[in-house]
């Protein structure tokens, strides 16, 4: 409440102290150096003015900085814009190239490994091995076209018991497969257990 009272006195006695005489011009009541009383005219005008552009041109100043400093953003962002564009094709090439040489590679080995299927019992000269006798041309050829997203698994790291998590020998590597692929690699295995 007392702060109240002072903050009302004080908008009072400012009231009170400067009164508009006209539009450029402002009423300030003085004291001599008796304490008499005494009234003068300050005009504003040129002040306003002058506070109005210093205000005007820190306002400008301020804009330009803003202006140069997105234009120098927007340059730098076009610029790794085309160095990643460029990066990116230059990927793309060697990605290509990479596939291309690596399919050429694995087709000359799987043409080496097949041979031309025999006549007679239907089966190639040479046998693919897979720890087991022989494997038949048609299982094969069912080898060789398994899905490539089925010859895919993720392995996920499984924290042996009592040992340190941040060891990474502490862990053991358990690898995810599709069931598919289970299922495909299990017909796979009772077909060529047959052919015993």
């Amino acid at each position: 409440m007392f702060r109240i009272l002072i903050y009302g006195f004080t908008l009072v006695v400012l009231v009170s102290t400067t009164t508009p005489n006209s539009e450029g011009g402002v009423e300030v009541r003085l004291l001599d150096n008796q304490n008499a009383p005494l009234m003068a005219t300050l005009d504003m005008s040129k002040a306003d003015e002058r506070v109005k552009q210093f205000v005007n041109d820190a306002i400008e100043a301020k804009m330009k900085n803003i202006e140069q400093t997105m234009r120098s953003k927007q340059f730098v962002i076009e610029t790794l814009d085309a160095k990643m564009k460029a990066i990116e094709g230059i990927m793309k090439s060697q990605i290509t190239n990479f596939e291309r040489n690596l399919t050429d590679q694995l087709t000359d080995y799987i043409n080496k490994m097949v041979v031309k299927v025999d006549q007679e019992n239907g089966k190639s000269s040479t046998y693919i091995r897979w720890g087991r006798s022989d494997c038949s041309g048609v299982n094969t050829e069912i080898v060789y076209s398994v899905p490539s997203p089925w010859c895919q698994s993720i392995i996920h790291p499984i924290l042996k018991d009592g040992k340190d998590y941040r060891d990474p020998l502490g862990y053991r590597g358990i690898s995810l497969m599709s069931t598919v692929a289970k299922m495909f690699s299990s017909i796979l295995t009772n077909r060529m257990d047959s052919e015993k």
